[in-house]
């Protein structure tokens, strides 16, 4: 609970406790949308490969949304959905996502394509190592800067 633990000091930054987490998950994130850029541009081109990083890039994002509304419990010992508001915000951007890859008007705008069946299980599974790697991350942070971490 937020409200029981102690003031952070008077001078530490709201993302001090993050920053490591935040250039893990950018480079992480990083790295996955060029691995489905690539795979697209493979696949099918450079509108597959642009769309494909879109989605990665999105969906990585909302997944890591998850993590960061504790910064002490990951998604895999707290309930990722008890927050309904985040959980509408994010569900809208999925369906947002969706209709910016599946329906032609959208793919016209925005120069996407539509991803199939197996192009969408690549795009979770690529999104996935956000829940992963704060799951590793944070326990790891509380040992290596007890300081930072008793203040978040």
């Amino acid at each position: 609970n937020n409200m029981r633990r102690p003031p952070r000091p008077a001078k530490a930054k709201i993302t001090d406790h993050m920053l490591g987490s935040i250039a893990i998950a950018g480079i992480i994130g990083m790295l996955v949308t060029l691995y489905a850029f690539s795979l697209g541009m493979a696949d099918g081109g450079v509108d597959k490969a642009r769309t494909m990083a879109f989605a990665v890039i999105t969906l990585f994002e909302l997944v890591w949304v998850f993590e960061c509304k504790n910064p002490n419990r990951t998604i895999f010992n707290s309930n990722p959905f008890d927050n309904k508001t985040l959980n509408l915000a994010v569900l809208a951007s999925i369906i947002l996502l969706v209709v910016a890859t599946q329906i032609p008007l959208f793919n016209t705008l925005l120069n996407t394509v539509p991803l199939n069946g197996s192009d969408w299980l690549l795009v979770v599974l690529l999104a996935l190592p956000a829940a992963i790697l704060e799951a590793v991350f944070k326990p790891l942070a509380k040992r290596i800067h007890p300081k930072i971490a008793a203040h978040v």
